[in-house]
């Protein structure tokens, strides 16, 4: 499934950031290491899984 994901709001300290999918209670992440910039500019990702109705969006780097 293609998804256009647009990042909000984040801290100054934060990312690259792992994408999870509600289809496996956010347990794996469907793509790892996506950078903040790209996020907030609206990242396309074709790696959702089908069926996701909500995403997760968490920083793997250090926030100070």
């Amino acid at each position: 499934m293609t998804v256009t994901i647009t990042l909000t709001a984040a801290g100054t300290d934060t990312g690259p950031f792992l994408l999870y999918s509600d289809t496996d209670g956010f347990t794996s992440p469907f793509e790892t290491g996506v950078p903040k910039a790209s996020l907030e500019a609206g990242y396309i990702s074709t790696l959702v899984p089908d069926g996701t109705t909500s995403i997760r969006v968490m920083s793997a780097g250090v926030c100070t």
